[in-house]
């Protein structure tokens, strides 16, 4: 895997230093940048690894990942430092420039101890629907709990304005922040656009012009083809085949999408939540993002505005189809010519000498479990419901009969610290002893008492920093969990393998291309709690209240030359 990725690292920087003349040309011609940028471009393209832009590109056309990456400052060593890598924690680093520890997101969901319920990182009873059906729009960003770039742009400069779009609330949300001119999600009842009153108290214009055209449905009902002849597709070639049981899977794909067809259209579809599973929810966001530049008239006047556009369909694609599967591969080209079109509707509208894009994800995906089993490699899939079943019998063992495990979900368990103390026990010598069993399951490479993340910080290559960062002492679990490589945390989703602080979940890509970057490539190691910091230095804006990392220096340095 190691010299796979070597490989690919070296294909692309060939790539980058011969990439023809007239790329280098296009990007001088751009003109002179202003002072400060018109129009910042947030794109979050979600469970993209760094290697993922070398895999495609000799596929992908001049307008999208192309243009960014060599004309842009590609930095290759971008990773998250935080244990737990998943997609709403991920964002909210990379927007608030802090830690889960700091900013509040730990998980996807998490366990309430007040109300014994279950947390999604947005939901909120008390905001309520702009737009669209009742319980799609009760959203807000209340539980992060620290200020993201945007919101300091937002309250540096009254009259810049924010805007937040992806197809899922939490998405949306957590790359945006707390205030903007407007946050939207799509209402997957009605196909709509729609926002809630935490953000705005009615739509604007333009959004209802959009949602008239009905796109959603005309998307959902359009057959999935492959964009490009089939054979042409990596994992099309059974030549390249390891093993019988590779060769067996690529063949039988072969077969089902025989015609170029990979999913047919939902003619009568009941909800239009499909639009998550395929590359036309990518285009229905692109279609929006185009709607608000147009319709806010950002970057239009000498205020920098800030767009952040999310695109959600790659997680759910690649949990799906595995990462390397024909379905993954074609959303990257389909993506590639959506973010053409944007690139150059954002040329035409705003001008990219007036506009910093920013490219980067949430967090990276490695193998899925198909993928290592048909390879002969360590492989397996942690299941929480029988962990957390097996934990309480054993603590029922100890100590008596009860609800010992209240939760266990996303590697994070949750103990009933009523129960202990109404037994007269020691809340950290419980602790302990779970986190002792849960070595036993196959797959746990690592099980840490929370009583070990509360004593100052590990330095940033100790094994606990990435649990210490991960931590929070109202919302994480009493045990935090690692799984070896290769092993999938969650029952059911056996091609989802994030989840750890391993380099094949952390390692990210970051581009930033436009106003006032010259094409160049940073090969040292950043932290993405970096990011924003960065981004606020060269804006002029105080950085957000939880980040503490220091800006990256190089691109400081090149961006206020």
């Amino acid at each position: 895997m190691n010299n796979m990725r070597t490989r690919i690292s070296l294909k692309l920087a060939i790539a980058l230093l011969l990439w023809p003349s007239a790329h280098a040309a296009m990007a001088q011609n751009w003109g002179i940048s202003p002072s400060k940028p018109k129009l910042v471009v947030q794109i979050v393209v979600s469970q993209m690894h760094h290697d993922h832009i070398a895999q495609h590109w000799n596929r992908f056309g001049d307008g999208g990942f192309k243009l960014l990456v060599t004309n842009g400052i590609s930095c290759t060593q971008v990773h998250y430092g935080h244990q737990h890598t998943q997609g709403c924690p991920g964002l909210a680093t990379l927007t608030t420039g802090a830690d889960p520890a700091t900013h509040g997101i730990v998980a996807n969901r998490w366990f309430s101890r007040t109300d014994k319920s279950d947390v999604h990182p947005t939901a909120d009873t008390k905001a309520q629907t702009v737009g669209g059906s009742f319980g799609q729009g009760q959203h807000s960003a209340r539980l992060l709990l620290t200020s993201t770039l945007a919101d300091e742009l937002w309250a540096h400069n009254p009259h810049s304005k924010v805007v937040g779009i992806a197809i899922e609330p939490s998405a949306a949300i957590l790359a945006t922040g707390h205030n903007a001119t407007g946050v939207f999600w799509l209402d997957t009842e009605r196909g709509r656009w729609v926002s809630s009153t935490s953000f705005v108290q009615s739509l604007p214009p333009w959004a209802d012009t959009l949602n008239s055209k009905g796109l959603a449905l005309i998307y959902a009902q359009r057959d999935w083809r492959t964009l490009k002849p089939i054979a042409s597709y990596a994992m099309a070639d059974t030549a390249s085949a390891r093993t019988t049981a590779q060769l067996q899977r690529r063949t039988s794909k072969l077969q089902q999408v025989a015609d170029g067809l990979i999913r047919p259209g939902q003619k009568n579809p009941s909800n239009l939540s499909s639009l998550l599973e395929t590359p036309f929810g990518n285009s229905f966001t692109i279609d929006m993002a185009i709607a608000a530049i147009e319709g806010e008239e950002l970057g239009l006047d000498r205020h920098t505005d800030f767009l952040s556009i999310a695109f959600c369909p790659n997680r759910t694609i690649g949990a799906k189809h595995g990462p390397s599967s024909i379905e993954m591969e074609d959303t990257y080209l389909r993506l590639d010519n959506d973010l053409a079109h944007l690139l150059r509707f954002i040329d035409s509208q705003v001008g990219l000498r007036n506009t910093l894009v920013v490219l980067t994800s949430d967090h990276a995906i490695g193998r899925s479990l198909n993928e290592l089993k048909e390879l002969g490699l360590p492989n397996g899939n942690f299941n929480s419901l029988l962990a957390s079943t097996l934990l309480n019998s054993y603590l029922s063992a100890l100590y008596g009969k009860g609800q010992w495990v209240y939760y266990c979900h996303g590697l994070h368990i949750y103990l009933n610290h009523q129960l202990v103390a109404d037994k007269k026990l020691e809340l950290d010598l419980v602790r302990q002893q779970a986190a002792s069993f849960m070595l036993e399951f196959g797959g746990v490479a690592r099980s840490v008492p929370a009583q070990l993340l509360l004593h100052g910080d590990s330095p940033p290559d100790a094994p606990l920093a990435p649990f210490q960062r991960s931590y929070s002492c109202q919302r994480s679990g009493d045990v935090l969990l690692a799984l070896n490589p290769g092993w999938a945390s969650e029952e059911g989703q056996p091609q989802s393998m994030a989840n750890t602080a391993l380099p094949q979940h952390t390692h990210v890509p970051l581009v930033l291309c436009g106003w006032k970057v010259r094409h160049a490539v940073l090969d040292q190691r950043i932290d993405m709690v970096q990011l924003a910091p960065t981004l606020a230095t060269v804006l002029g804006l105080p950085r957000p209240n939880g980040a503490l990392a220091m800006p990256i220096a190089d691109i400081v340095k090149m961006l206020d030359d």
